[in-house]
């Protein structure tokens, strides 16, 4: 008797197969999601320090922060940055000799970060960071960091 050996693979195996590969995905996927969204909240801690250190060369120059045009816009277009993942905000703040500035980076809808305003990080005068809004919560105790790692504390 001749025996014929089937080559191939049975639908019990291929369907173990792609059980396997769904738990991966699974795992891997809203992790690989955070390390991204990790990596694109950099812009605004580099963005909002470039626009700071403008402010700064502004107030050398005119002696006040703000622009000519409105005493609580400040003097640096907040255009001057690139923004790719994040809307970029400035304020002017006091006057005279307690005239102070706050940047404001919200990140933006459809770029990975999740909705409009997901995070929302700030710089003022001072050299104070604030996490103002963290994916899922606004941190109580955001002040002094930029958060952008779940479970970071400043």
């Amino acid at each position: 008797m001749h025996h014929v050996k089937n080559k191939g693979f049975t639908l019990v195996e291929l369907m173990i197969v792609i059980a396997i590969l769904g738990i991966l995905a699974g795992i891997a996927i809203p992790g690989y999601t955070s390390y991204v969204a990790r990596g694109r909240l950099i812009e605004a801690g580099i963005n909002l320090s470039a626009l700071r250190t403008s402010m700064e060369q502004f107030y050398q120059d005119q002696r006040t922060y703000a622009s000519s045009v409105n005493a609580t816009t400040c003097g640096v277009p907040v255009s001057s940055v690139q923004a790719v993942n994040f809307s970029y905000g400035c304020i002017v703040t006091g006057t005279g000799l307690t005239q102070g500035f706050t940047v404001t980076a919200s990140s933006v809808a459809g770029v990975g970060l999740g909705a409009a305003a997901t995070y929302v990080y700030s710089l003022d005068d001072g050299n104070v960071r604030r996490t103002q809004k963290f994916k899922g919560a606004i941190p109580a105790a955001g002040v002094g960091c930029f958060l952008n790692r779940d479970g970071q504390r400043c």
